[in-house]
């Protein structure tokens, strides 16, 4: 009985009562403040072991929460480290790890040092294919690209490597299809587009380009008689040809088109020619008839866009030696007022803009009454290089070889314009205003103050531009009398009104001021130009 009891007694004492089990309130509490020391372990040696150690054995606490963020983002640097010491197979390691613990911002990170781990790679394979493409062995190059791309690699890297190859591989691919189908072995010239490394190794696009390549030789191989008349620039003539072929069944429909396009490249090439010529000649309108007649013939649904771009740098040609214009070495130009601009293949076309007053160009070209200009800096294009750097004709007499932005523009233009000028006479000092109208010699100014109009002396105008270092009278250390102080920067302008800061010339005192109450002198605005 005493030992039943003793056994009973233990019994419950198991439990009910003795130390706490991992699952009571107390074992929880236990395991999160030995889960947050082994986090702030972690946080002190940095090292990832600790962190998956948190994690792995606390993956339920509060701090492993914590830890998780902290170990993608340790995890993703190391990647990016290893990626930079071309470490690639341990840098994917680490950012496909980091995956498993990170939230939304983190697993991005990690994603995009992959992208770049796969473009390194690519890259890499890249190089090979690139270099036994430039040599010829073409069948070296294929498989060089077509191997990792079978492999089970990530989308990224594919595209990426095919997309570093792809010209290379198809220039390497056209020059062996050409000596194949010129040698007579049009089965060794199939085989090569069908080899398995070849599909695997081209995209689609790159693909279709490659058999329209050999399709295109294999017509130029059977259409010999055409080479004559080619080489003596007869294109009607080959058409005319071509339409005797396919009458009597020696050309299928699909061989036509393909045909039309070898005559078409042909041409093609004989307009590019002709224009690069005519661009440097004397008379390029010697040759803009012929130009015109065998883009004519050639026949084209859509003109090629290389074709248009060089028949308007041609016609801009004509233009010149119509106006009796020479080109020069770039030189800058400022428009005075606002300059209406001609097109550059015609400057006797409808307006097709204007230049501001004040906009910064550059001569190309002049002739008596036009200027050739370029609203981009052409850099160092000279000669014939010019025209393709052309934007428009402007008159020549709108621009100047200074900076017109401190200037007023020609009378004409006077109204709207914001100006200073003395619109408190007898008092000589200048304050702002905007032109209403010109009179003769003279002008009608809204003074800005208090929209009172004005009539002064058009000669007494100047440029209203309130820029950094503009003299001008304020109150300073005396608030009875004006002193002298420097405009500093424009804060805002509000309705064409300034507001600005000003530096006055004693007590260091810096204050904002409105335009309606800037005053300053005639001696200290730049003068009236030209």
């Amino acid at each position: 009985m005493v030992v039943l009891a003793f056994s009973a007694a233990f019994g419950a004492a198991a439990c009910g009562g003795g130390a706490p089990g991992p699952d009571s309130p107390a074992g929880s509490a236990r395991d999160e403040e030995r889960a947050t020391n082994l986090l702030d372990k972690a946080r002190a040696e940095k090292k990832t072991e600790t962190y998956r150690r948190l994690v792995s054995r606390f993956p339920d606490s509060k701090a492993a929460g914590e830890g998780r963020d902290e170990l993608a983002k340790l995890l993703v640097d190391e990647a990016k480290a290893l990626l930079k010491s071309a470490d690639f197979a341990t840098a994917d390691e680490r950012a496909e790890e980091a995956t498993l613990y990170a939230g939304v911002e983190l697993t991005q990170a990690a994603r995009e040092v992959q992208k770049g781990i796969d473009e390194a790679r690519a890259d890499r394979a890249a190089k090979r294919a690139l270099e036994s493409a430039s040599a010829g062995k073409c069948a070296s190059a294929l498989k060089a690209v077509a191997d990792p791309v079978r492999a089970k690699a990530r989308a990224h890297f594919k595209s990426a490597l095919m997309e570093k190859t792809k010209a290379a591989l198809l220039t390497c691919i056209e020059q062996k299809l050409a000596e194949e189908v010129k040698a007579g072995n049009v089965e060794a010239a199939r085989s090569l587009l069908t080899a398995p490394d070849t599909t695997a190794a081209l995209d689609k696009e790159s693909y279709k380009k490659a058999e329209a390549v050999l399709q295109k030789q294999l017509v130029e191989q059977g259409l010999g008689v055409l080479k004559p008349l080619l080489d003596a620039q007869k294109w009607q003539d080959a058409f005319t040809k071509l339409d005797e072929l396919e009458k009597a069944g020696k050309l299928s429909a699909s061989e036509r088109t393909i045909a039309n396009g070898v005559v078409r490249d042909a041409v093609k090439q004989h307009v590019q020619g002709l224009v690069k010529t005519a661009l440097g000649a004397k008379k390029p309108g010697d040759v803009q008839a012929q130009i015109d007649a065998a883009v004519k013939v050639a026949g084209w649904d859509t003109v090629p866009e290389e074709i248009e771009m060089a028949r308007w740098r041609l016609s801009i040609a004509v233009e010149c030696e119509r106006l009796r214009c020479k080109l020069g070495k770039p030189a800058a130009a400022w428009a005075w007022g606002a300059v209406g601009l001609r097109p550059a293949e015609s400057s006797g076309g409808a307006e097709s803009g204007k230049l501001s007053h004040g906009q910064k160009i550059w001569i190309l070209g002049k002739s008596p009454a036009f200027a050739l200009i370029a609203k981009d800096d052409p850099g160092a294009a000279d000669g014939p290089a010019l025209f393709e750097k052309a934007s428009a004709w402007a008159p020549a007499k709108g621009l100047m070889a200074a900076d017109t932005s401190g200037w007023l523009p020609p009378n004409d233009q006077l109204a709207g314009v914001v100006v200073w000028a003395p619109l408190r006479a007898p008092a000589k000092d200048y304050h702002l205003g905007t032109v209403k109208k010109v009179d003769g010699r003279k002008a009608t100014v809204v003074r800005m103050a208090d929209k009172a109009d004005v009539v002064v002396d058009l000669a007494s105008l100047r440029a209203g531009t309130v820029g950094s270092g503009l003299k001008v009278m304020a109150f300073c250390t005396d608030q009875v009398h004006t002193e002298t102080a420097k405009v500093d920067s424009v804060v805002s302008t509000d309705e064409g009104v300034p507001k600005v800061k000003i530096k006055c010339d004693k007590g260091d005192i810096t204050r904002v001021e409105i335009g309606t109450a800037l005053v300053t002198k005639a001696e200290w605005l730049p003068p009236k130009k030209p």
